[in-house]
């Protein structure tokens, strides 16, 4: 009765923490801002040792690329420049199928690849979802052993819906501003021409 108490007030807990982190997603306007954010909250609030966001790259399918990290791995690159193959480990399996991935004993699952430097010994890997496109996943990293179950799949599950919905609202949001830009110096050009 005691375990059913505390599971309770865990999940009373996360689900709080899930709706602060949502009203916080809501209002920002960029990727970069709403994937940095979002790293950071899940690391620091659901105490996970490491919080990756890849992206699947948009101008070539082919490709992710880190685009925001969290935690003890934290001093590793991210941007463009740390693309890698989709099909790639743990990650790629689950950008493929577009289902969660969790391992909590790398070291038996072949897809797996150790980074030098990491000791990673547990991963979740939850993709980022709109319909059936798979936009990126939310990629947590334990240095121990069975550290995730499935309350950890359905608790991110619900942060990637919701990232999910504000990542294309922040790349709507960039197209738009930079339609108006071009417009704008189109109108600059159409009144020197008139002059």
């Amino acid at each position: 009765q005691a375990q059913l108490l505390a599971d309770s007030r865990r999940q009373a807990q996360h689900l709080a923490l899930l709706n602060d982190l949502a009203t916080q997603i809501a209002g920002l306007l960029t990727v970069q801002e709403l994937t940095d954010l979002v790293v950071k909250r899940i690391c620091a609030d659901f105490v996970y040792d490491n919080v990756v966001i890849f992206l699947v790259d948009p101008e070539d399918e082919k490709y992710m690329y880190m685009q925001s990290v969290y935690g003890i791995y934290a001093h590793y690159a991210v941007g463009r420049d740390t693309r890698q193959f989709v099909e790639s480990g743990i990650i790629g399996q689950a950008i493929i199928t577009g289902e969660s991935v969790l391992e909590n004993n790398t070291a038996v699952n072949p897809r797996f690849f150790q980074i030098p430097g990491m000791n990673t010994l547990s991963e979740l890997v939850v993709p980022i979802k709109m319909g059936q496109t798979v936009l990126g996943v939310l990629n947590i990293d334990s240095c121990r052993l069975y550290a995730f179950d499935q309350n950890d799949v359905a608790l991110l599950t619900i942060v990637a819906d919701q990232l999910a919905v504000a990542i294309q609202k922040a790349r709507l949001f960039s197209q738009i501003d930079q339609r108006v830009r071009e417009l704008e110096v189109l109108g600059i050009i159409s009144a020197a021409l008139r002059a």
